[in-house]
């Protein structure tokens, strides 16, 4: 098993809800410098296989049911990359252009929260895995 953590925010940005003053939106999928997201790649040398990829997020302050609380998660994300980085960069990117999930982080920018990507296993094609719902823990730290 193979444990990276990377962080879901870049070089200063925040994650806040509409209407709020940040200093730079997160890219949305394929929006990075220099990136680009599968589909966009007519051309590849490269067979493409399946993933798991677990998720855990920590120190998140999430607005849930009108109250903000710092909360974790875990999440399982399944898709095709032509490599286990690019499944974790894709995953990690599905995750942060959630708008839903994108307006519910109230993160002060002093206080990022983390994104750990706890697991990336090789699977079998299978197109009717479907991505699971977030389930939150709370989060003290």
């Amino acid at each position: 098993s193979r444990r990276l953590t990377r962080s879901l925010l870049h070089r200063g940005q925040t994650l806040s809800p509409a209407g709020e003053r940040r200093a730079s939106p997160l890219p949305l999928a394929g929006e990075g410098p220099g990136e680009r997201v599968v589909a966009d790649a007519p051309f590849r040398d490269s067979i493409m296989t399946w993933f798991h990829i677990f998720l855990r997020g920590e120190h998140f302050l999430i607005q849930r049911d009108g109250k903000e609380e710092w909360l974790g998660f875990y999440k399982n994300i399944y898709l095709e990359a032509a490599s286990t980085d690019e499944a974790e960069t894709l995953a990690i990117r599905r995750l942060s252009s959630d708008p839903a999930f994108r307006l519910s982080v109230r993160n002060p920018p002093d206080q990022p929260p983390a994104l750990n990507i706890e697991e990336t296993t090789e699977i079998e094609a299978d197109p009717a895995l479907k991505d699971s719902d977030f389930v939150f823990f709370p989060d003290e730290s």
